[in-house]
Order: C-alpha cells, then sequence, then structure tokens
C-alpha cells in the first residue's frame, strides 16, 4: 500500500530530518526554483504549491506571498494557479477580515473546480474558520466574475499588508 504525505506533513518531516524550520526551508526552495529552469513549463504552479505550504505554515511573509503570486497568476492568465490561489486566500483572510474571506469562499464555491482533496481542504478550513460570516458577502463573492474577484482579493489583501505595516508586523 502506497501512502502519500500531504504538502504539510513533507514540510514537518523535512524540519525534523534537518533541523532547520519550515519557513527557512520554503524560503530556500523559492531561491532553488528562481534559479532553475521552469518545471513543466509551469513554474507558478509550483510558486503556488509553495504559496499553500506557507499559508498552513503561518509564515510570516504569507499575505505578501498570496498576493504576488496572485497578481503573477492573473498576468499571465493561468487560470489554474488562480483558482488554487483563490482556495488558499480566505484563510489568510479569515481573522482580519472574515467578511472579505466569505467573498472569496463565495466565488470559489461557485466557480472552482476545488482541485480534488487539496483544494477541498482549504475551503473547509477557510470555511471553517469564517465561521459566521454573512451570506451575503458569499452571494457577493458568488457575483463576481474572475476579474472582478482577483480586484477584490488583491484589495483585500493590500489592506491587509498596509494594516500589518502600520502595526510593525510582518507583511
Amino acid at each position: 500500500m502506497t501512502r502519500y504525505l500531504s504538502l504539510a506533513e513533507f514540510w514537518f518531516l523535512s524540519e525534523l530530518v534537518t533541523g532547520i524550520h519550515a519557513a527557512t526551508l520554503i524560503k530556500a526552495s523559492r531561491v532553488d526554483l528562481a534559479d532553475s529552469e521552469s518545471i513543466d513549463g509551469s513554474p507558478i504552479l509550483t510558486e503556488v504549491t509553495l504559496t499553500a505550504a506557507m499559508v498552513m505554515s503561518g509564515h510570516a511573509e504569507t499575505v505578501v506571498t498570496c498576493r504576488r503570486v496572485l497578481a503573477d497568476a492573473y498576468d499571465k492568465r493561468y487560470g489554474i494557479a488562480i483558482d488554487f490561489v483563490l482556495e488558499q486566500i480566505p484563510l489568510v483572510l479569515a481573522a482580519a477580515s472574515p467578511e472579505a474571506a466569505a467573498t472569496i469562499i463565495g466565488y470559489t464555491e461557485r466557480y472552482s473546480v476545488g482541485w480534488g482533496g487539496f483544494g477541498a481542504a482549504f475551503r473547509e478550513m477557510s470555511t471553517s474558520a469564517v465561521g459566521g460570516a454573512s451570506d451575503a458577502a458569499r452571494a457577493v463573492g458568488a457575483a463576481m466574475d474572475r476579474h472582478q474577484i482577483v480586484a477584490f482579493a488583491l484589495a483585500a489583501l493590500d489592506d491587509l499588508i498596509d494594516t500589518n505595516t502600520a502595526l510593525g508586523l510582518p507583511g
């Protein structure tokens, strides 16, 4: 029987084996990727996966990274990457802006394919994290198209970055 590791388990085991904090390993992986050739012609997908690891680990630069990856994916009109990052962003926004997170969840519930168990897990965690956020916010998100939701998500991330900067917190 073969059992595949989740990304969170992979980073946990990497940290355990190397003795290096997962956030440092993630950052080193990003540097290695930047210096490498494209992976299957789609390095943005690797960035999206690393972003997921950062979201799960609570990395200090998660907000800035989510914003950068979403903007890059949108600029390249890379729909798969856009949808996958949109699944992650509500978890990042949930504590500071549950209504914004619920709006994005509304969009992903209506339009996103969920990306199997991994995407479904992010959506479930995000939905749980926003808890009592209004159905009205979800309805607003469900009514948006891709261009509108990306602009909304980027603005929400910018607001969080501005708030964190004002409080002296990282990204």
